[in-house]
């Protein structure tokens, strides 16, 4: 749950909170045992420095903090002894558990009922797929959301945007070079934007006013390539989809 807290509260972090992060990122089992003392030391800083940083994060305190980092620790623990095949229903439990947790869900779905117009953008061949799957569940309930396939066309698409529209971005790694000018641009002119990206610190998450995570763990394959799953992708969208029917059939009876 640390890079959800770090991709939400991105925008209250300096480049002092950002490297102490670093490190703290580079190093999560050792630093689950720390105290608040031994962490401040590590990173060069004070205690004080350290304690507003895991409250900048939201957490009310530095215990909570490391609550957090234990958990996300015996997560990573679970998977370095089991197999890859394992590691598909851990990858599954988990994100389960991100959906069922996420503060984000109820918001994003009011605003695929709510808006004027839905736009969902899948950035590679994967994820145009599982953007073209979302279409297709929302048109079983008379919703129509935008399918945008390309960059360019995305880029040409967001300068008609406005404030009623709502976008949402598919992404593994939350990587926004193609993107970067375009989600400045509906972030200029208040257009409201989530990303579904792997469970981890991105550029995209960070950017957008909601974000939700598909948990993918990477399997190496020959010649340093690796293979992740897009099945939980697929996951996150049945949670939005049903979520959405549950919130159009709430509204019918007020």
């Amino acid at each position: 749950m640390l890079i959800e807290a770090i991709n939400k509260n991105y925008d209250k972090l300096n480049a002092s909170d950002m490297q102490s992060l670093t490190i703290i990122m580079d190093d999560l089992y050792a630093i689950k045992d720390m105290n608040i003392e031994e962490l401040a030391k590590k990173c060069n800083t004070s205690k004080s420095t350290i304690l507003r940083l895991t409250q900048k994060l939201g957490f009310s305190g530095f215990s909570e903090f490391k609550s957090c980092i234990k958990w996300d620790n015996a997560d990573k623990f679970k998977k370095k002894d089991t197999s890859d095949i394992q590691n598909i229903k851990l990858d599954f439990l988990s994100t389960c558990q991100q959906m069922e947790t996420s503060t984000d869900l109820k918001d994003i779905v009011k605003l695929i009922h709510l808006s004027k117009n839905v736009v969902v953008y899948g950035t590679g061949q994967a994820q145009r797929y599982c953007a073209m799957e979302m279409q297709r569940m929302f048109m079983e309930v008379n919703k129509y959301i935008y399918y945008i396939g390309a960059s360019d066309e995305f880029r040409m698409l967001s300068k008609n945007l406005n404030p009623d529209d709502f976008v949402i971005i598919l992404s593994l790694s939350g990587n926004m070079e193609k993107i970067k000018d375009t989600m400045q641009l509906l972030h200029l002119k208040g257009v409201k934007t989530a990303s579904i990206t792997n469970f981890h610190n991105n550029p995209l998450a960070s950017l957008c006013d909601y974000r939700l995570y598909a948990v993918s763990s990477a399997v190496p394959l020959a010649g340093n390539v690796d293979h992740n799953s897009f099945v939980n992708f697929l996951t996150v969208l049945e949670y939005i989809f049903l979520s959405y029917l549950r919130e159009v059939d709430k509204q019918k009876t007020i």
